[in-house]
């Protein structure tokens, strides 16, 4: 099993153009999903509560801020998973990992197994 499992996008001093290059890559592609009709009814950012990326696992699930109201903090999570499992947490992300990683999380597509228990968790510059 591998030990990592998942990359939190997070921006970092000296890597902004990276991190930036990262986003807007990961929003052509759930444009192009959009535009063929293949993300549920889900459209990138700018668009009206459009989507920002924020995370993805090495098994090709995707995670993402739905930016449905004026307060950053109430967006919920978007999950698109490898198998085109598409659907919503209403927390936000900390209380989204606290749970996956809690083993508490109704998985809907995501593989199951992972995290492992207790996963390591490390910052990775």
């Amino acid at each position: 099993m591998v030990d990592e499992f998942l990359n939190i996008y997070i921006p970092m001093i000296g890597r902004e153009k990276e991190f930036c290059d990262g986003l807007l890559e990961d929003l052509d592609v759930l444009a192009d999903l959009a535009d063929c009709g293949e993300s549920h009814g889900y459209v990138p950012y700018p668009s009206e509560g459009g989507l920002i990326p924020i995370a993805a696992t090495y098994s090709g699930d995707q995670f993402y801020w739905r930016t449905a109201a004026s307060e950053p903090d109430l967006w919920p999570i978007v999950i698109s998973g490898a198998n085109d499992d598409w659907w919503e947490f209403p927390g936000g992300v900390v209380s989204f990992l606290a749970s996956w990683l809690g083993g508490t999380l109704e998985r809907r597509g995501l593989p199951s197994g992972v995290p492992r228990a207790k996963p390591p968790v490390r910052l990775i510059e």
